[in-house]
């Protein structure tokens, strides 16, 4: 089948991705799912990213390279990629991560089988710069391990039960705001009609929760109960940018202000997603004491006033 007519469409926003993009590309066209698109929107790099990935245009059909006339942050590019796609289902993929090659076909199994699904995901392995594997102990949060040459890092999993399949909204609302903390659900299989609702990546750091959030309230999120999907930690990722000033700048730096507290953004997107939509009384009841008490939780607090205790998120 044609890319033109693709069911799955795939997004890498990259930049200056040379030093994995090879490998993230590599496990998704070894894909056993093939009838996808592959959509790279370079956010005007400066390495060797260009010519990698015009090659692996060159060599493949599905792969559709796009390249930004300027830098226009983080956020904007992962949007670029799902408006240039046309698939049923979507997914991001980092340029540093991996899948293993049932990723594509055992989520699409899912979204297929569940129509009241709006994503299906995998569960997470970490990896570290060299591809090995950090072992983490399961509903681990957070754990402070050395890498394969000796870096200290933290790493985690989030709870393997969430209750993100539940069929009622405030669960799966619940299971987003109070029970996860990594995100790696960013990186799922989504249905195309439920994303394009949403409020996509927006410009402030931690917009991959809120939209988690949303759409969590929109249909049940389903996971493969094996570890198809790779994260790679290493030094060079967004986590690693220092203070929330830096960070708001990387994901927009076209902007012209500073948030001091881009906990607040984050609280008025809960906010407005459980405001906007349709649930019953009783739900939204329970979506909203929900947020009361994600807002009275002290590790909130502290994010919001002391921007150096922000523990972002690894999504984008």
């Amino acid at each position: 089948m044609s890319a033109e007519h693709a069911t799955v469409s795939i997004g890498i926003p990259v930049y200056n991705g040379e030093n994995y993009i090879s490998q993230a590309i590599e496990t998704l066209l070894a894909q056993t799912y093939t009838d996808f698109e592959l959509i790279i929107t370079d956010n005007c790099s400066t390495d060797a990213t260009p010519d990698i990935c015009q090659s692996y245009a060159t060599l493949d059909s599905r792969v559709h390279y796009h390249r930004n006339e300027t830098n226009i942050g983080a956020s904007r590019n992962y949007n670029r990629c799902f408006e240039l796609s046309n698939g049923k289902y979507f997914a991001w993929a980092a340029h540093d991560d991996e899948h293993a090659p049932t990723f594509l076909e055992k989520t699409v199994k899912l979204l297929d089988e569940n129509p009241d699904a709006v994503m299906a995901h995998a569960r997470t392995q970490i990896i570290d710069g060299y591809g090995k594997v950090i072992p983490v102990p399961e509903n681990t949060l957070h754990v402070r391990v050395y890498d394969s040459v000796g870096e200290k890092m933290t790493v985690g999993v989030d709870y393997t039960d969430r209750k993100l399949d539940s069929h009622r909204k405030s669960t799966r609302f619940d299971g987003i705001i109070m029970h996860t903390t990594w995100c790696y659900d960013i990186f799922g299989l989504m249905r195309r009609e439920a994303l394009a609702r949403t409020s996509l990546h927006q410009s402030f750091y931690g917009t991959d929760k809120v939209l988690l959030a949303e759409m969590a309230l929109m249909g049940r999120i389903l996971h493969v109960n094996e570890p198809l999907f790779r994260n790679r930690r290493h030094p060079q990722q967004s986590g690693h940018i220092a203070t929330a000033k830096e960070r708001e700048a990387w994901n927009n730096p076209l902007t012209g202000t500073h948030h001091p507290m881009p906990q607040w953004l984050c609280m008025q997107g809960y906010y407005h997603a459980v405001a906007t939509t349709p649930m019953s009384i009783s739900e939204r009841t329970r979506c909203m004491t929900t947020l009361a008490a994600y807002a009275a939780n002290p590790d909130s607090w502290l994010r919001l006033i002391n921007e150096k205790m922000y523990k972002p998120s690894y999504a984008v």
